[in-house]
């Protein structure tokens, strides 16, 4: 019986494993400090996603480790003894790479970047994406970004929004409406050039 139990165990086990979602693996990171909160954002998720292959904070370390590459290697192989991070814990390796790659002054760089964005030819869904990177370093406030952002909207999209009933009090609401309203225009548009 306990035989059974224990093989019904393991079928369980295996069964849970092939169930959760398999996340491709981050793109490798050389270095480059535009690109640090990306890889670490992608190695969280596949971290998340692919749990049962992530259970201890080493294995975590020895795979980000294993994405490195140019600089980003360089920085990283002097930690590395006889096949061990010198880093013990996720976090600690964060942070370690954090001080290493990161943007000289972040926050400088997103307003500058913030006072320059514009959507341009692209669709809102494109404009939002960039918007949403950018801000994540800033703290101003819901009123400040939908301002911003929709001062580069298209004066169509401006228009239809200035005229709903109820205005989104959130950026998120806000360029939620904006994307839906723009996709709509697009159909419009698309119906027109046959």
């Amino acid at each position: 019986m306990q035989a059974i139990l224990q093989e019904l165990i393991t079928q369980r086990g295996r069964r849970d494993r092939t169930s959760e979602p398999k996340i491709e693996d981050p793109e490798r990171y050389y270095g480059d400090c535009a690109k640090l909160r990306a890889f670490l954002v992608q190695c969280e998720l596949k971290f998340n996603c692919e749990a049962h292959r992530f259970q201890d904070e080493s294995g975590k370390v020895h795979y980000a480790n294993s994405r490195c590459r140019g600089a980003a290697w360089k920085w990283i192989q002097p930690s590395i003894k006889q096949g061990r991070s010198g880093f013990t814990t996720w976090q600690e390796f964060k942070t370690a790479i954090h001080h290493a790659f990161r943007e000289i002054d972040a926050k400088e760089i997103a307003r500058v970047k913030y006072n320059k964005i514009k959507q341009g030819a692209r669709s809102t869904v494109l404009y939002w994406a960039e918007f949403q990177n950018i801000i994540a370093d800033l703290n101003y406030n819901d009123s400040a970004y939908i301002n911003k952002f929709n001062a580069s909207l298209p004066e169509r999209t401006q228009t239809l929004l200035a005229m709903l009933p109820t205005k989104p009090t959130t950026i998120m609401e806000y360029a939620n409406r904006a994307i839906k309203i723009d996709n709509k225009l697009y159909i419009i548009r698309a119906r027109h050039t046959k």
